[in-house]
């Protein structure tokens, strides 16, 4: 089944040290890439707060110079496409430095939101590096600022160039924004907040990584029927010692959980029907079988997202055994 990307470049700009009116160029300083990366970051988890993402977080990291890279696996949930954008957005209108590009496993898909409003000379063979997010405006490029074809460098300096006329209309940019609109209240409509009977190794690996649960359902989706027997173990995560726990889901992954018809592991013992705590052990038993089927899983999540960081406790709970 193909994948459905998210893709972002983020470029810096700079005043030119050797410019005697102010002229911007791009940043190529791998150090100072390095702490906008950490900024970006920072900025994000301050706007996103205790936020799921359906399948996978946005990721950013400093590969080729001189951007910083961001990608991301949405599947189908398209709304956590749009939430990307709206958060680059958000970090060009409070860093004017930033210059953002977007696009999918389609293309300049901004282009096709704002398709009835866009200039007539736009095709998909010449819109290649026209497109940006800049100082919280949508930017078009023209055909004046280079051939049918334009290089990534001559783009960024028409962008940055107020000579040249860059700014897409108000319709063009009303269109192509227009899903941002919900924002940023979408957020938390976006989650809700369960109670689960958890056993306390999975308890404590969700507190500190609440993105697991996310990798986790989206694997077990897509899980082999073989995969199932693992769970009669129970080996990494027994029911007991358990705790009572509030456990935070994006309302698309509960729905598909709490839809789920289940077979109980032989090592559960469930309350009666009648019991208050009924709904949350079922609901914890879900998630227990859901995390056990795609531990593998949930490893290579953690390592990719964690590259060259210390493993998190997430991790240890996982390895332990």
């Amino acid at each position: 089944m193909a994948l459905d990307y998210f893709f972002c470049d983020i470029y810096v700009t700079a005043t030119d040290a050797a410019s005697t009116n102010s002229r911007l160029e791009i940043e190529t300083d791998k150090d100072k890439l390095h702490k906008w990366y950490a900024k970006l970051f920072a900025f994000m988890d301050r706007k996103l707060g205790d936020f799921v993402w359906n399948r996978e977080q946005l990721q950013l990291f400093v590969d080729v110079l001189p951007r910083i890279s961001g990608r991301m696996i949405h599947g189908d949930a398209v709304d956590d496409e749009w939430l990307a954008v709206w958060l680059l957005r958000e970090a060009t209108r409070e860093y004017d430095e930033l210059i953002v590009s977007v696009r999918d496993s389609d293309g300049e898909f901004l282009l096709a939101e704002a398709a009835m409003h866009i200039p007539h000379w736009i095709t998909p063979e010449n819109s290649e590096h026209r497109v940006y997010i800049y100082r919280n405006q949508l930017h078009i490029v023209p055909l004046s600022a280079g051939s049918e074809s334009i290089g990534i460098n001559d783009a960024l300096a028409a962008v940055m160039d107020s000579g040249v006329f860059t700014l897409a209309s108000a319709p063009a940019a009303a269109a192509a924004f227009s899903r941002l609109d919900d924002y940023p209240a979408k957020i938390s409509q976006s989650m809700h907040r369960a109670r689960c009977k958890l056993p306390v190794a999975l308890a404590r690996a969700l507190s500190d990584q609440p993105q697991l649960i996310a990798a986790a359902s989206e694997a077990f989706y897509d899980r082999e029927p073989t995969q199932m027997n693992v769970c009669q173990r129970m080996s990494q995560f027994p029911p007991e010692p358990s705790a009572m726990v509030s456990v935070q889901f994006n309302r698309v992954q509960y729905a598909k959980i709490t839809s789920q018809d289940i077979h109980v592991p032989l090592a559960f013992n469930l309350p009666s029907v009648d019991s208050n705590d009924y709904k949350a052990c079922v609901l914890g038993m879900k998630v227990v079988r859901i995390c056990v089927t795609s531990e593998y899983d949930i490893l290579l999540v953690i390592i990719i997202a964690n590259k060259l960081q210390t493993l998190t406790v997430a991790t240890k709970v996982l390895l332990s055994e």
